[in-house]
């Protein structure tokens, strides 16, 4: 056995009775007396021999991976021989390590001591590293002791034995400090305080001098242990640009909610403790299997039902953090670092935003000075979209409810090739960009849009193309779908509003409805009318679907916008968070094909870009789209404003069903707020106006009178019992009491009228914007990507 004991480290350990002052630590003396001085020498030598059996005994092994020595000492023999066991503290071999991609020399340092009360005067000095990065400017600071630095020195000096890494500098001599601790013993009180600030100031200068020394040697080489002391993970170079509260290392199991056989079923899914690098952000929790892994493989964001808890039982002393969908327990043996990681949770917990309640029970704060940009129909939207795209640096979401990879953002078609969607995509993908999509999957017997097309063409473009369909028919919802409309640049720059990007959905401002030229706008699938024939075959996207020369497309209007500020950040953690949990749900066992994301910093990217508009970020979701408690804040916000506006509110809505009536199979009761809110202007004799905008007739092939028009008749039936036909009618309530409706509300459509080859045309413009104006003076605004209509899921 001692054959095989490592000849560097047996020469290195042979005389441990002066590993003491190789690390430049000299053992004080504890007593005069020659007894004890007899006794403690044999403890030692007995140590050094216990030492010596354990090192042997491990490197007997074929693959020794980790050596932990714990050695129970008296207070005394600890406080001397604290340098000793430092280099035993941890030792891990790191051969199969993924190097965490940062650059030593590129950090700033500055070392003060704690603010805690006595930190000065602390044996074992703890102090507080203050660290900056590059020129991203990333800040964050950590708290070690003496110990921890000399537990650090320990084992770069093995590592540089192995010729792993160059030799770290001299760690700062502790023999000075020692002695005039000695002196000190014997100056007054008052002299003693002030030696004693100075020496520990003294102490802290020769630290940051060492560790700043310690990273200009290392810079751009590979050292976990230093990046694990400075709590530096991988996950760093893939996220979103912010440095985390605090990382580190501890055993933990996370318990979720999982899905089997139908989304209503529930079941906890748990996992034995296991030890791994946690991070603590500024919104989320994340949980990654090593310090050098660059996705997490799980992430907890705040939300108002947010907890953190301690549990100390005997055994297994934890931290209990939970939101409302995941349960995360950290085994945390160790007091000291138990409250440390619970007091940061906790703090993170009362100052962060999502964990608080705000207006319309939305997830999202109001956010003030936001800069908003909106945009009428596709061709300025589209164009917006294809530059911010084309200026993204880290992250692309999209979610969709249809995305067309075939897509030309610019046109005419033939000047802009490149503005092809799928070719815009795989050239970010290809410059190091990670882009990630989610869209509907839908019902293919109903529905023509092809999804898996879609996933499967832009995810073979690039490997940092990643698309998620959801929900399953088999396990999920059958009636509901999402509708997002998203794509959010580098989390910092978001659009929203009512374009997919897809066929039939380019248009401008003057909703042409005849294009017959060589070099048409409208190329293939994008010139259809599906009043005529609606989409079949979106993999053939040179096709037509009708002759352009006789059937006049069908124009297209809606109304899209752009934010930047804290309102994108919003959207961006709401893209994340469905993308998390369609990962839980469907992709957990393809690890990081179909990574967990998470939140970038709360803080503005780009501080100067400022606007005058104050934002909520409202949504529709519940436990069978996001795992989360049903929110229905569109809706609320839809009701809180019908009920205070002043004079005017204008609505252009792709559908009109709602109802006035209690009970009724219609949920939302928009149209009862608006009778309501109509007949308080008629009693008041005030002046106030409802104008609605919505489609002449709904967008489904066939013609009213065929056998084929089920859908059509449905929807025109229940959008005429909510407008004016039957007693729950918004008309007819108004009727009921003696109000006329024409003085107060108005219900309009588009339609377009064109020449084509000599014969004049005309073809509706669908209104498929979801926009509601509240108040004459415009204070209020409400842009989504909700229809009004009861096959919505409102709760």
């Amino acid at each position: 056995m001692q054959s095989q004991f490592p000849k560097w480290l047996m020469h290195k350990y042979i005389q441990l009775d002066n590993a003491a002052s190789d690390f430049e630590i000299i053992p004080k003396a504890t007593t005069d007396s020659e007894d004890d001085d007899f006794f403690h020498s044999q403890r030692v030598r007995q140590f050094t021999k216990d030492i010596k059996r354990k090192l042997v005994k491990v490197f007997s092994r074929k693959n020794p991976r980790e050596l932990e020595i714990l050695v129970e000492l008296d207070t005394p023999t600890k406080a001397m021989y604290g340098g000793l066991v430092a280099p035993f503290y941890r030792f891990t071999s790191r051969d199969s390590a993924v190097p965490v991609p940062v650059m030593f020399s590129m950090l700033d340092v500055h070392i003060v001591c704690c603010e805690h009360d006595n930190a000065m005067f602390d044996a074992n000095l703890p102090v507080t590293i203050h660290l900056t990065y590059g020129v991203t400017n990333q800040k964050w600071k950590v708290s070690h002791s003496l110990l921890d630095f000399a537990k650090l020195h320990s084992i770069l000096r093995i590592r540089h034995l192995k010729g792993h890494i160059p030799r770290p500098p001299s760690f700062p001599p502790q023999l000075v400090h020692l002695v005039n601790q000695a002196k000190d013993w014997l100056s007054d009180s008052k002299q003693r305080m002030l030696n004693k600030v100075l020496m520990t100031r003294e102490r802290i200068t020769a630290l940051e001098i060492y560790l700043k020394q310690l990273l200009a040697v290392m810079n751009m080489k590979s050292c976990i242990e230093l990046c694990e002391f400075l709590e530096i993970s991988g996950c760093l170079v893939k996220g979103p640009i912010q440095k985390f509260k605090k990382e580190g290392y501890l055993k933990q199991k996370v318990h979720s909610w999982g899905e089997f056989f139908t989304f209503v079923m529930k079941c906890w899914i748990g996992k034995r403790y296991e030890q791994r690098w946690i991070v603590v952000g500024d919104s989320f929790v994340a949980v990654l299997e090593r310090i050098d892994s660059q996705y997490p493989i799980q992430v907890l964001l705040y939300d108002s039902y947010f907890r953190i808890s301690e549990e100390t039982k005997l055994f297994h002393p934890k931290l209990v953090v939970a939101n409302y969908s995941q349960k995360l327990e950290l085994l945390i043996k160790n007091d000291g670092k138990r409250k440390e990681w619970f007091s940061i949770l906790k703090k993170q917990s009362f100052v962060n935003e999502f964990c608080k309640v705000h207006p319309h029970g939305s997830f999202a704060p109001v956010r003030l000075n936001c800069h908003v940009e909106w945009f009428i129909d596709g061709q300025d939207t589209f164009k917006s979209i294809y530059e911010a795209i084309n200026n993204a640096q880290r992250q692309i979401f999209i979610h969709g409810w249809w995305v067309s990879p075939e897509l030309y953002l610019l046109r005419p078609s033939h000047l802009y090739p490149e503005s092809r969607l799928d070719k815009l995509l795989k050239l970010k993908a290809s410059q190091g960009v990670q882009i990630f999509i989610i869209v509907y999957k839908e019902v293919s017997f109903a529905l023509p849009i092809n999804s898996y097309h879609t996933k499967f063409t832009l995810q073979g473009l690039h490997k940092n193309i990643k698309v998620q369909r959801y929900p399953d028919r088999g396990t999920g919802p059958l009636y509901w779908a999402h509708h997002d409309k998203l794509v959010i640049i580098d989390q910092s720059i978001a659009f929203t509003g009512g374009l997919d990007l897809c066929y039939g959905r380019y248009d401008d401002q003057s909703h042409s409805i005849v294009d017959i030229s060589d070099t048409p706008t409208w190329p293939g699938l994008d010139y259809y009318n599906p009043r005529v024939k609606d989409f079949r075959n979106v993999h053939l996207p040179d096709t037509t679907l009708v002759d352009r020369k006789l059937v006049p497309r069908m124009a297209w209007h809606d109304v899209h916008c752009v934010i930047q500020g804290e309102a994108a950040n919003d959207l961006s953690r709401h893209f994340i968070q469905r993308w998390n949990f369609i990962k839980t749900v469907k992709a957990m066992s393809k690890g990081d094909s179909i990574p967990f994301l998470f939140p970038g910093s709360l803080k503005p990217f780009n501080k100067t870009v400022t606007g005058k508009v104050n934002i909520q970020c409202l949504r529709s979701c519940g436990e069978w789209s996001m795992g989360t408690i049903p929110e229905k804040s569109i809706y609320d916000a839809y009701i809180h404003h019908i009920r205070h506006s002043r004079r005017f509110i204008y609505i252009e809505n792709q559908f009109f069903v709602s109802t006035c009536a209690k009970p009724s199979p219609v949920r939302n009761e928009i149209a009862l707020e608006i009778a309501n809110r109509i007949k308080l202007a008629f009693e008041r004799n005030e002046t106030f106006k409802v104008i609605i905008v919505i489609p002449l007739m709904p967008a489904f092939e066939a013609e009213v009178n065929q056998s084929a028009a089920t859908t059509v008749r449905r929807v025109m039936k229940a959008q005429l019992e909510s407008i004016s036909r039957g007693p729950n009618s918004l008309f007819e309530k108004l009727k009921s009491w003696n109000i006329n409706p024409e003085n107060f509300i108005a219900f309009l459509s588009l339609r377009r009228v064109d020449d084509l080859l000599g014969n004049r045309v005309t073809q509706q413009i669908y209104v498929h914007s979801k926009l509601c104006l509240f108040c004459l003076d415009q204070k209020w605004a409400l842009k989504n990507t909700r229809e009004i209509s009861k096959s919505k899921k409102w709760q």
